[in-house]
């Protein structure tokens, strides 16, 4: 039987020869210090699903019961110890032919002077531009430090996490089959900053300085919840101090100690949103990854208990297990049972064993501080809302302060519910199929919302209990119960009339005859005898008394709305006002936004932030912007918007 191995080193995949199942386990690891220098005696080999005893190195390969061709997580015991790298088996027989691989060397370079002496002969020398932007790549490669973890466990100020319940944090966090390689990009991201490019100042996107650093793939989930709340901090909180400049390529132009107080107050908010004792508040003080060991502190006497806590922890959150410690303080301050008792499925992990992505649970843990699994508005019954049984899917709460935007609503895929989509200041968490990002704007006018929009939204949640799936579309029978769940006097078979589409009503209908229900003074119907105004309630004209009939009900033409303007002149006056009123309300039709991207994985895909202007009425759907995608996007949000980028870069939600 055959085994071919990978071997994952340092976050390095390494192809290893193949192997015979007579291989006994020291030949094996005497091939990992080969690739590694690990000695022996450190390492520390994992499967997929279980490490592997090494107690034995007598044992083959067969004895270990390992699969034939799987992925082995090679871990030192000792990262500190010195290594020692072997030569590999065919190092003699290169040394014997290092000799005649010179000769050919300094045969070539001769032949190179010469052809490079004749004028007519050019060599070609010249790097590729993508060649040397692959070099600068690897040149602007950045690792957060690993944290120094204290020597003496008395100098921590915590208590040791037990090893079952850290076992049981992280099992729900990267579920059972998390690929190490995806852990390994969890356990490599800090809560850090962009770094500084004085020296490059004036050139656009290297001075990021509010921006947080993502340097893998998989953390975004978090970070962008994070940015968003440190965005709200700095833009719409004045007692920080921080330079804006609405409408510039770098709008926000913190110090280095307003981002540090942006991101400390970030955290503290996201952790009392997640709580369920505001004076039982858990912060993980010191971590270290391979050993399991966790220490936390329970902060009982409030926010300014909680601020010096974190402030204190800083070398922590701003090394490599800083993003994984701040999650799990956000999950034992939330509790596991209370996260297990609000999620729909509860085999499914935090993290995604699929690239390990956040989940949509967590996400929503880190906005509204509930680790809800849908997006929608409020809690929707799959059946009878009053039957025990009855399935419930969790959603979405009022009173948002940061949004949440998707792509896949622009696809039809998702559907994202008015509390996410209008939140108390305009910030939102942009979510692609692949990444997080962060869109916002300095105008505080564009989160208002005008009172047409918010009754709009209001009749709409209402309808949606009895339209689970959103399809706009209910049955007839729920029209009694719904317009009771309004406080309506209205009876259904008042209303049952204006409605031809058979056994359900949509949408559109319901809103235009609720409206017609709320200005009854407006509508009505001309008799067809005399052609009198009448109002819509009547049964029978009151000029002629002729009968209704199937007389339409259409809005008050507008020469009896001026007769009756002219009788009411208080009421003009009285609806002039509140028409102004409605003005203010209403939100910018023309703003300009930002969309921050925070990953650096390659000199391509550096931190960017976007700069983006915004027609809200543009009333020209089949409008082409440079950028279809989050056009598409911030339509879901604004459906008329016409959007245009700025800058020599194209807007990345990817």
């Amino acid at each position: 039987m055959s085994y071919k191995f990978t071997c994952i080193i340092n976050g390095v995949n390494c192809e290893m020869e193949a192997m015979q199942g007579t291989t006994k386990l020291s030949e094996l690891q005497i091939a990992i210090q080969r690739k590694s220098g690990i000695p022996p005696s450190r390492q520390q080999i994992w499967t997929d699903s279980s490490n592997v005893d090494t107690s034995n190195t007598n044992q083959t390969l067969t004895q270990l019961h390992v699969p034939t061709n799987c992925h082995l997580l090679i871990l030192d015991s000792d990262p500190d110890g010195a290594v020692e790298l072997l030569p590999s088996p065919t190092h003699n027989k290169q040394a014997d032919n290092l000799q005649q691989d010179a000769a050919d060397n300094d045969q070539d370079i001769a032949m190179k002077d010469s052809s490079t002496s004749d004028p007519n002969t050019k060599l070609d020398t010249n790097e590729s531009k993508e060649e040397k932007e692959n070099k600068q790549c690897d040149d602007d490669e950045y690792e957060f430090p690993a944290f120094d973890f204290p020597q003496d466990s008395s100098q921590i100020d915590g208590t040791l996490i037990p090893e079952d319940e850290i076992n049981e944090l992280l099992l729900v966090l990267f579920g059972a089959f998390a690929n190490p390689l995806d852990m390994n990009r969890w356990y490599a991201q800090g809560l850090g900053f962009v770094e500084d490019k004085d020296e490059e100042h004036k050139q656009h996107n290297n001075d990021i300085r509010f921006g947080l650093l993502q340097i893998h793939g998989g953390p975004c989930g978090v970070m962008a919840p994070v940015q968003a709340y440190m965005l709200k901090e700095m833009l719409f909180d004045s007692s920080l101090g921080v330079i804006l400049d609405d409408g510039a390529e770098m709008p926000v132009l913190p110090t280095n100690e307003q981002r540090e107080e942006a991101l400390i107050r970030a955290l503290i908010t996201i952790l009392l949103k997640a709580a369920t004792d505001e004076t039982y508040i858990t912060w993980i003080v010191a971590a270290e990854r391979h050993s399991r060991t966790y220490y936390r502190k329970i902060v009982t006497k409030g926010e300014e208990e909680l601020r010096q806590t974190i402030k204190a922890s800083m070398p922590l959150l701003q090394s490599r297990i800083g993003v994984i410690s701040f999650v799990l303080s956000v999950i034992i301050t939330r509790s596991l049972p209370v996260i297990l008792d609000e999620v729909d499925d509860k085999s499914q992990s935090l993290i995604l064993p699929e690239f390990g992505h956040c989940s949509q649970e967590l996400v929503n843990l880190m906005i509204t501080g509930r680790c809800v699994t849908n997006i929608h508005d409020g809690d929707k019954a799959l059946g009878d809302p009053s039957d025990p049984d009855t399935f419930i899917l969790k959603g979405i709460g009022p009173n948002q302060e940061i949004g949440f935007l998707t792509t896949l609503e622009a696809m039809r895929l998702a559907k994202v519910g008015d509390h996410y989509k209008c939140p108390a200041v305009p910030i939102w968490v942009v979510g692609s199929s692949s990444h997080y990002t962060t869109l916002f704007t300095l105008n505080i006018k564009v989160s208002k919302i005008s009172e047409f929009d918010k009754k709009s939204q209001a009749l709409r949640r209402q309808f949606n209990v009895f339209d689970v799936e959103e399809t706009g579309i209910i049955k007839s029978s729920d029209l009694e119960q719904l317009l009771k769940n309004l406080q309506s006097e209205v009876k259904a078979y008042q209303i049952r009339q204006y409605f031809n589409t058979g056994d359900v009503i949509l949408w559109n209908d319901f809103e235009r005859i609720w409206k017609m229900l709320e200005n009854q003074d407006k509508y009505g119907f001309h008799c067809a005898k005399c052609t009198f105004w009448n109002k819509m309630d009547a049964t029978m004209c009151e000029v002629c008394y002729a009968a209704k009939a199937d007389a339409l009900i259409i809005e008050k033409p507008k020469s009896q709305q001026q007769l009756d303007s002219q009788l009411a002149q208080k009421d003009k006056d009285k609806d002039a006002e509140q028409e102004q009123q409605e003005k203010e309300e209403k939100p910018p039709t023309k703003f300009t936004m930002y969309l921050y991207n925070g990953l650096k994985a390659t000199k391509k895909d550096r931190p960017q932030i976007t700069k983006l202007s915004v027609w809200a009425d543009g009333e020209l759907q089949q409008f082409h912007s440079e950028s279809e995608e989050l056009q598409a996007l911030i339509r879901c949000k604004f459906p008329y918007a016409i959007v245009e980028y700025a800058g020599a870069y194209m807007p990345k939600i990817h």
